[in-house]
């Protein structure tokens, strides 16, 4: 099979549904599990990026969330308050801090993941095997060109 480059108008048809439906895909299964925790979606993004991560800088969490680093570190500033996050002094340069997720912020992305995955389990039960294959297969390929 040759892969082709898709058309322009195609792309914006397709960028336009994706448009609507991202929304309402997130509301669907995020929505409830952003009503049972006591921090904002930006700071559970946060806790959840450093998560991954693993041990970084501000600098680091502000480039892979593509915001100042003003902005994370009032972030992070209220995530540590809350014990979501901690910030240590990096052994490398006593200038600098590592920003760190602690127990809490653990158990917070875990139970994000396993609450998204029984959602997620629950609308494709009503999807064709084969669709799904497919869908995980384009969302690889979107995850590459976002990552």
């Amino acid at each position: 099979m040759t892969q082709t480059t898709p058309n322009t108008q195609e792309t914006n048809r397709i960028a336009g549904e994706i448009a609507v439906l991202m929304p309402l895909i997130a509301r669907k299964v995020l929505f409830d599990f952003f009503q049972s925790v006591d921090i904002s979606q930006s700071q559970l993004l946060t806790v959840v990026a450093v998560h991954d991560m693993g041990e970084c800088r501000l600098s680091d969490l502000s480039q892979k969330m593509g915001i100042s680093n003003p902005t994370a570190s009032g972030l992070v500033d209220r995530l540590v308050q809350n014990g979501y996050m901690k910030r240590e002094a990096d052994p490398d340069d006593r200038r600098a801090v590592v920003l760190s997720v602690t127990d809490k912020g653990t158990k917070l992305t875990q139970k994000l993941r396993e609450s998204t995955q029984q959602k997620w389990n629950n609308i494709l039960t009503e999807i064709p095997q084969a669709d799904q294959r497919d869908f995980i297969r384009i969302l690889k390929v979107i995850k590459e060109k976002v990552s």
